[in-house]
């Protein structure tokens, strides 16, 4: 019994990923999956491992609501997986503070109160 699973290139799971993206504007990863299976049946990866193939994509646009949650503040930007850089500002003490999480590579924007995603967007970038 042959239990292998077929690998399929990185590249051909991003055309199917713009393919997709090129007809419809999709509002969650789940729903991204769901599509690019339709054009590769044997599509074998997680929503998340496809999410963050769409965030490599340079013409692609992936964005993240964001909801307050009992997690700790990220380190990685939950979206790419990217460092993140803290954005700071100075209190009446004239002292610097965090009041949000930015980052450079997808756009991701977490305040400190509300960081925690619960919905990953995805839409081809306009020129």
């Amino acid at each position: 019994m042959n239990s292998k699973k077929e690998v399929i290139p990185e590249e051909e799971i991003k055309k199917a990923i713009v393919s997709v993206l090129k007809k419809k504007k999709i509002d969650s990863q789940e729903m991204l999956y769901s599509e690019v299976k339709k054009i590769i049946r044997n599509l074998n990866i997680k929503p998340e491992r496809l999410r963050l193939l769409a965030s490599e994509i340079p013409e692609v646009l992936v964005t993240v609501e964001t909801k307050s949650g009992g997690l700790k503040v990220p380190e990685k930007c939950p979206a790419c997986h990217t460092k993140l850089k803290k954005i700071e500002a100075k209190n009446l003490l004239n002292k610097k503070v965090v009041v949000g999480l930015k980052c450079e590579k997808c756009k991701y924007y977490g305040s400190i109160k509300e960081f925690s995603p619960y919905r990953y967007k995805f839409e081809i970038k306009e020129k």
